[in-house]
């Protein structure tokens, strides 16, 4: 009796998973976003110009800070075309 009893128990958490643990899809997920971030990071500091060490310090800051970098770069970028003369900082 004490086994089916048991049996029950493993059965119910099979059908409700833990909520502690991430779901791997979940994770993977996340860890997509992670790259893009850095990659873009990394993109948009290379055409700001910068040295290649500087690029992968970025792309590393995009992997761990995500929108905070991209936001930094983006300013940047903005401030950059402004100095150039480009229409689409006019506004800014």
């Amino acid at each position: 009796m004490a086994q089916l009893s048991t049996l029950g128990v493993i059965a119910h958490h099979l059908k409700k998973p833990n909520q502690k643990y991430m779901n791997t899809n979940t994770m993977v997920g996340y860890g997509g976003y992670a790259f893009a971030f850095a990659i873009i990071s990394a993109r948009w500091a290379m055409d700001l110009g910068y040295s290649q060490f500087r690029q992968i310090i970025f792309g590393v800051g995009g992997l761990f800070l995500g929108p905070l970098m991209l936001l930094i770069l983006y300013v940047r970028l903005l401030y950059k075309a402004k100095e150039e003369g480009k229409p689409c900082a006019k506004s800014f």
